[in-house]
């Protein structure tokens, strides 16, 4: 029974003191933050990462429905950079652009299937891609000296 009422004592305390922390839920912001330095380092990092996949390195000798997730990442990267572009980094939407473009090249051209429209199209896609990424990297390391 003394075990028991210990038992029922400790999760009594526990729940007194974890309270306060509740209070501290609502008082968590509604909207996130749109701080641009924080969406550049954001997309500096992507950039980074996405230039390291061997879709980026070597699209040429990748096999294009094997860069489906690839592709799929670059489209919500320009969906990022569209964001920032509203902000100070203007010169962003251009490219924005014309990476979505090149996502749309590789999607109607059923790259990411086992049946494209032709090799050599999602091929071209895939290098176009590549090459659109280093002028994103390009830029960013302009507008961010």
């Amino acid at each position: 029974m003394r075990a028991r009422g210990r038992r029922l004592s400790i999760g009594v305390a526990l729940a007194v003191l974890a309270l306060p922390a509740c209070g501290q839920a609502s008082q968590v912001p509604n909207e996130i933050d749109d701080d641009v330095p924080g969406q550049i380092d954001v997309l500096d990092t992507k950039i980074s990462a996405l230039r390291d996949d061997p879709c980026h390195t070597e699209p040429a000798q990748r096999e294009p429905r094997a860069c489906e997730k690839f592709v799929t990442q670059l489209g919500n990267t320009a969906g990022t950079m569209r964001e920032i572009a509203r902000g100070d980094h203007e010169r962003l939407a251009g490219h924005a652009e014309r990476l979505e473009s090149r996502v749309t090249d590789y999607r109607d051209g059923r790259c990411g299937t086992a049946q494209p429209v032709e090799e050599d199209v999602c091929v071209d896609a895939l290098v176009d891609l590549a090459d659109t990424l280093d002028e994103v990297r390009s830029e960013l390391d302009e507008s961010t000296r």
